[in-house]
């Protein structure tokens, strides 16, 4: 979930869904990412310079580089884009405006202190998830994906402190005790 035009926004992946949440609890579908990019599992949301950004985990098994980073607005576009349901002054639709693919099994996205795109991908082999296997990436200026950290065992979650420092949730998908939280410092 994430802070945009004063609502909040959520990813309702099952459905494939986006939906928002007013402050005063009214709630809005302002984006069916099914009906134009089929069962993707969109599975993460941030927002940076008035755009979301959406990824997705895509189907099991597993086919490395396959998912996606989508742009999302409210500009005009060729893509069809479901309306909002209600008149609150949220966005009323939402457009995918561009695609980036490349990303693998995407569970977390945020933007770093540097202003990159960091994607955290639950498991990058084929097949169905690994442990050890996963890794955060960046998505550098000129579009080129690098790896930032790897050999994460099934992560979950990420997110930036205010130190600058990334933390993400290892064995997020374990046993109950196993998990933790590992500080990553960005180069």
């Amino acid at each position: 979930m994430v802070e945009f035009n004063n609502r909040l926004y959520a990813v309702e992946p099952n459905h494939g869904q986006i939906v928002s949440v007013g402050v005063d609890g009214s709630i809005a579908s302002v984006l069916d990412v099914s009906a134009s990019e089929g069962h993707i599992v969109p599975t993460a949301i941030t927002s940076h310079d008035g755009q979301l950004y959406l990824g997705n985990l895509n189907q099991f098994p597993i086919e490395p580089n396959y998912a996606r980073i989508l742009t999302l607005g409210n500009s005009e576009c060729s893509q069809v884009a479901a309306p909002g349901l209600d008149d609150t002054g949220a966005l009323h639709s939402l457009h995918i405006l561009s695609s980036k693919a490349g990303f693998t099994t995407v569970v977390g996205t945020a933007f770093g202190p540097d202003g990159l795109l960091y994607v955290l991908e639950l498991s990058d082999a084929a097949g169905f998830p690994t442990p050890g296997d996963g890794k955060v990436v960046r998505v550098k200026a000129d579009g080129d994906i690098e790896d930032v950290a790897t050999g994460l065992v099934v992560p979950t979650a990420m997110t930036f402190g205010p130190d600058g420092k990334l933390y993400v949730s290892n064995f997020g998908a374990a046993p109950p005790g196993t998990g933790q939280i590992v500080r990553i410092d960005i180069p």
